[in-house]
């Protein structure tokens, strides 16, 4: 199965990573990439955490986010919001505007989230979520990058690198 995205919004963040990683570990998951950040608003901080885990099969994700959905983190306060999106994996020359060009090529799709997968050789290897079927935004977005000539590095592919 090509990875997942698992994303979180959370309404504060202070020590929520903390809990959010020990449920990852009490499910027996290991995090392969992480991203995230926090912003301001009028009605306060809002922190997004985005994660690919793994083994990231559909059972194992879904005991995944029923566990995310249930954590209270502080205070009565749970998630904002939690979500699954799907991944295109593309790998892009370590040269100036590479990023852009990509984003650039998915044009109107919505990216909701992104992901570094890190450096292999001489490539930067990011991971593009877009919203989970019906949506058809993973679809043209493959499509838009293909014509682009981005590397998509398909799952078979990735397994292969991987070992």
């Amino acid at each position: 199965m090509p990875h997942q995205v698992v994303k979180l919004t959370v309404h504060g963040s202070v020590g929520d990573l903390a809990k959010i990683t020990a449920v990852v570990l009490d499910k027996e998951l290991n995090i392969l990439a992480i991203g995230g950040g926090e912003g301001v608003t009028p009605s306060g901080e809002v922190g997004v955490i985005s994660m690919i885990v793994e083994p990231d099969g559909a059972a194992k994700t879904t005991e995944l986010v029923d566990a995310l959905q249930e954590l209270d983190l502080g205070t009565g306060r749970p998630q904002a919001h939690v979500e699954v999106l799907r991944v295109i994996h593309i790998a892009l020359a370590n040269e100036r505007g590479e990023l852009n060009r990509a984003v650039t090529a998915v044009g109107d799709v919505n990216i909701r989230g992104i992901v570094s997968l890190g450096d292999l050789l001489g490539e930067s290897h990011v991971a593009l979520a877009f919203s989970p079927p019906p949506a058809p935004d993973v679809n043209t977005a493959h499509q838009r990058l293909e014509t682009a000539r981005i590397k998509i590095v398909e799952y078979e592919e990735e397994h292969e690198q991987a070992q």
